[in-house]
């Protein structure tokens, strides 16, 4: 199995939903960065990368609940692909060739503020964020 280990921030609230058979799953888009200084130039250099991660079941709740736009987040997880193991590629509507980093949450981390928190579904109480390792093992309906 393939895992991608993503730290970064929220681009947009998360976008929770259930599924016709009343299953939660929460959408979110998450931008990792990373600053270098061009050795030709000498001009500090910055990318972006984004990601789009979707949990399921509890991990979905979980995301709903506590996560907000900005919020810095640890994700584990599994890369969505196509058949041959490539990221999701189109072309943008100014011709420029792009591609989607999709992936199904595993494991989630809060990182800063008062909420931080490594989620679990052992663990939780009622007066904050869940306190232990939230692992997904849950069936994921398709």
């Amino acid at each position: 199995m393939e895992k991608w280990i993503i730290l970064g921030n929220l681009g947009g609230d998360p976008e929770m939903r259930y599924t016709g058979n009343g299953v939660p799953v929460t959408n979110i888009s998450v931008a990792v960065s990373r600053k270098w200084v061009d050795k030709g130039s000498g001009q500090q250099r910055e990318h972006t990368t984004w990601y789009r991660a979707t949990g399921w079941n509890r991990t979905a709740e979980i995301m709903g609940q506590y996560l907000k736009k900005g919020r810095q987040v640890y994700l584990e997880c599994e890369p969505v692909t196509d058949d041959r193991g490539n990221p999701k590629i189109w072309v943008d509507p100014q011709g420029q060739a792009r591609a989607s980093f999709e992936c199904t949450v595993q494991r989630m981390e809060l990182i800063g503020g008062a909420n931080a928190a490594t989620t679990s579904d052992s663990g939780q109480t009622d007066d904050g964020p869940p306190q232990a390792p939230y692992t997904s093992n849950d069936e994921i309906p398709f």
